[in-house]
C-alpha cells in the first residue's frame, strides 16, 4: 500500500514533468540536474571552510583570504570577449567540455600542488593569485555559454520548480558528503593529516569533474538563435535597450552585491574568531535540504501570492533583520549562529528559485550570449566590488574593532551591517519595481 501511495505520489507530482526519461527536455534536464549534484560538491569540496582552512595552513591571515577570495571576480570584463568567441558557433559541447576541464586542472589540482613547490610566503601569494586569476578566465570567457545551453532546458513552466528542486537534492547529496569530510577535518585538525584531507579532496573533485564530462558529451545542443551580426558593443546595446530585461539586472547585481559583502572574511572569522568547528559548519548547511519538505508548498503559495518580485523584496528585508542579528555572533553566542543560519535556510527554500527565475523571467529568446555576457559581468563585478570593499576594510582594522550597535565590533561583523543595510533597500527596491517587471499580476 505505501509503495502504491509512493507512486500514485509521483504520478500526479508536478516534478514527474520536470524529470522524466519519456520527454527529451525532462531528459535534458535529469543531466543538468547530475552535473549540479557533481558541480556543487566540487564546490563544497574546494571552497568555503575547507577553502580557507588550506589557506589558513599556509600562514594567510584574513586579509589575504579576502584577497584571494575576491581576486578572481576581477577576470569578469572578459566576458566582454565572449560572445566574439562563442557566437562564431553554433556547436559549442567540445569548446565548452574543454574550457570547463582546463579550468577544473588548474583550479583543483594546481592550486593543491602550487604550495608545496614554492615556501615563501609572498611567493606562494603570488603563485596561488596567478592559479585562481588563469582559472577564473577561463570560467568567464565560457560560462555565458553553459548557460544559454541550459536556457533551451528550462522553460517557464517548469522553471521555479526545477530550480528549487535541483537545490534541494545538490544541497542534500554535496551537504551530507561536506559533513563527513569536516567530521574528519576536526579530528585531523592540528596535526599532520590535516593537510593531507585539504589536499585529496581537491584531487577528489577533479575526479569528479572527468565523470561529469560524460554527461555532457551525451547532452543534446540545440542551435543558438541570431538576430544580429556578432559586434562587440552588443553585449552592451541590446541589454540596454530592453528596459525589463535591465532592471532585473540592477536587482540581481544588488543581490550579489548586498551578499557578497561579508562572503570574503566570513568564514575565516567563525573558524578563527568564533571558534566554530568544521563539523557545526557542515551540519548546519547539510541541512538545508530538510527545510525543502515542510517550506516549498508554503514558499510557491507566498510567490503566487504576492508574485515573483514582491516575494523576493520581502523575503531580502527579513533576510537583512537577520544578516544584521548575524554581526551579533561572537565566541560566546555561538547558539545565535545556528539560530541565525536556519533562519537562512527557510529563506533559502523561497529564494532558491526566486533569483534564478528572475534572470529568466525577461531574457529574450535570440542572442542570448550577449545577455548572459553582461549578467555575468555584471554578477562578477558587483562580487568583486563587494568583497574589495569587505578585504579593505579588514586590512584596515586588522584585529582592531570598533564599538557599533552596543558591542565590540570587528571588520567581518561591520560588513555584515553593512550588507543587512543593502538588503533592506534592494528588497524595498524590488517591492516598488514589482508592478512594472510584472504588469499582469499587480
Amino acid at each position: 500500500m505505501q509503495h502504491t501511495s509512493l507512486k500514485q505520489r509521483w504520478q500526479h507530482s508536478s516534478l514527474r514533468t520536470v524529470y522524466n526519461f519519456s520527454d527529451p527536455y525532462a531528459k535534458g534536464r535529469c543531466r543538468i540536474l547530475g552535473s549540479n549534484l557533481l558541480d556543487n560538491v566540487c564546490t563544497q569540496l574546494t571552497t568555503d571552510i575547507f577553502y580557507t582552512s588550506f589557506l589558513l595552513y599556509y600562514d594567510m591571515d584574513k586579509s589575504k583570504i579576502g584577497f584571494l577570495t575576491f581576486i578572481p571576480y576581477i577576470t569578469c570584463l572578459l566576458n566582454l570577449f565572449s560572445p566574439m568567441i562563442l557566437e562564431r558557433f553554433q556547436r559549442r559541447k567540445t569548446l565548452l567540455i574543454t574550457a570547463k576541464l582546463t579550468h577544473c586542472f588548474v583550479n583543483y589540482i594546481g592550486i593543491a600542488i602550487l604550495p608545496t613547490l614554492l615556501h615563501g610566503n609572498r611567493e606562494r601569494m603570488m603563485g596561488l593569485a596567478i592559479l585562481i586569476v588563469s582559472a577564473s578566465a577561463i570560467s568567464q570567457l565560457f560560462s555565458s555559454g553553459w548557460t544559454a545551453w541550459h536556457a533551451n532546458y528550462l522553460q517557464e513552466e517548469v522553471r521555479i520548480d526545477y530550480f528549487r528542486s535541483s537545490n534541494c537534492i545538490s544541497s542534500a547529496f554535496s551537504f551530507t558528503i561536506a559533513l563527513f569530510i569536516s567530521y574528519l577535518g576536526d579530528r585531523f585538525i592540528g596535526t599532520p593529516n590535516e593537510i593531507i584531507l585539504l589536499t585529496s579532496i581537491r584531487y577528489i573533485a577533479f575526479g569528479l569533474m572527468l565523470i561529469d564530462t560524460f554527461i555532457w558529451i551525451a547532452q543534446k545542443e540545440f542551435p543558438y538563435e541570431k538576430t544580429v551580426r556578432i559586434k562587440f558593443s552588443n553585449i552592451f546595446t541590446l541589454p540596454v535597450k530592453n528596459k525589463l530585461f535591465l532592471m532585473t539586472m540592477v536587482l540581481l547585481a544588488l543581490h550579489h552585491f548586498s551578499n557578497g559583502l561579508p562572503t570574503a572574511t566570513l568564514n575565516a572569522y567563525l573558524l578563527k574568531d568564533v571558534g566554530v568547528s568544521y563539523t557545526l559548519i557542515s551540519a548546519i548547511n547539510a541541512s538545508y535540504f530538510l527545510f525543502f519538505f515542510p517550506f516549498t508548498k508554503m514558499c510557491t503559495w507566498f510567490t503566487n501570492k504576492l508574485n515573483l518580485y514582491r516575494a523576493y523584496g520581502v523575503s531580502m528585508i527579513v533576510m537583512g533583520i537577520s544578516n544584521f542579528a548575524y554581526s551579533y555572533v561572537t565566541a560566546n553566542t555561538i547558539w545565535l549562529y545556528v539560530v541565525i543560519r536556519l533562519v537562512h535556510h527557510v529563506l533559502g527554500v523561497m529564494l532558491s528559485g526566486v533569483v534564478s527565475a528572475i534572470l529568466y523571467d525577461h531574457l529574450p529568446q535570440a542572442d542570448r550570449t550577449n545577455y548572459l555576457s553582461f549578467y555575468t559581468i555584471a554578477q562578477n563585478f558587483s562580487i568583486f566590488l563587494a568583497m574589495m570593499l569587505s578585504t579593505a576594510l579588514a586590512a584596515i582594522m586588522k584585529d582592531n574593532t570598533i564599538r557599533a550597535f552596543g558591542i565590540a565590533q570587528t571588520s567581518t561583523q561591520l560588513s555584515l551591517v553593512a550588507s543587512a543595510v543593502m538588503m533592506f533597500f534592494l528588497g524595498t527596491l524590488s517591492i516598488t519595481w514589482a508592478k512594472k517587471l510584472i504588469p499582469s499580476k499587480s
